[in-house]
């Protein structure tokens, strides 16, 4: 919890303590992709014990992302966007993006982990099926979502002037 607090903490204070120039966007822009980030590395590291087929590894990963994602959007809400249209539609894309992974979550990873984790003796040619279907939806959704994530940052950084890496 005291994590949390500092977390939140320290948030607020670089949101309230910048200007709204181009200053107060780029810190804008790194603390959202900082979070966004968060969440990327958290997501590799879910895909990586279920395609290791370890089945508590993979669900501690998944409980990880998820309690990251669900932080990190609530950090998002704590940032206060540069008085900017194109502030507010990147903050908005990274809330979408973040609430479609706490569903991915909820959802899609689950049952992957529980089909893709099956020990070889009890895995069919229908559970394959099911994977790839699963993995097709997941892509297709995650592509959506930073599609849209990335529009909305390069809108954000064209209005400030800003550079992206």
């Amino acid at each position: 919890m005291l994590k949390k607090t500092i977390c939140f903490s320290f948030l607020l204070l670089v949101a309230v303590g910048c200007n709204n120039g181009a200053e107060a966007a780029g810190v804008f822009n790194d603390r959202v992709i900082n979070l966004s980030n968060g969440c990327v590395t958290r997501q590799q590291v879910l895909m990586e014990a279920a395609e290791k087929q370890d089945e508590a590894a993979a669900r501690k990963a998944l409980a990880e992302l998820r309690s990251y994602t669900m932080l990190a959007a609530d950090s998002l809400k704590l940032l206060q966007a540069p008085d900017a249209q194109e502030g507010a539609e990147f903050m908005k894309a990274a809330a979408a993006y973040m609430n479609n992974l706490v569903k991915t979550c909820d959802n899609e990873y689950d049952f992957y982990i529980t089909k893709h984790c099956r020990p070889d003796s009890l895995f069919t040619e229908n559970d394959q099926l099911f994977i790839d279907s699963l993995a097709l939806l997941i892509n297709s959704r995650d592509s959506i979502a930073d599609f849209e994530f990335n529009r909305a940052q390069k809108k954000f950084a064209q209005k400030y002037g800003m550079e992206l890496k």
